[in-house]
């Protein structure tokens, strides 16, 4: 294995352990449990895909009455 100088591995060792902290940080902080987290995302893509299907049809409106 190639050598690293001090620089190199103080550098590495503060990434792995900011890396340790911040990952534990954020299972400690964490306001909803996974089920709750998937629930969330799963209400947004609806209201997304909804919304985009509602802009298509208006779209779709405006182009008919644009012919009027």
């Amino acid at each position: 294995m190639a050598k690293l100088n001090k620089k190199a591995s103080a550098l590495l060792g503060t990434l792995v352990i900011g890396a340790a902290v911040g990952s534990i940080a954020s299972l400690l902080l964490a306001p909803k449990e996974g089920k709750e987290v998937r629930e969330y995302f799963y209400q947004k893509w609806k209201q997304s895909r909804f919304n985009k299907k509602r802009s298509v049809e208006t779209d779709k409106n405006e182009e008919t009455n644009d012919g009027n």
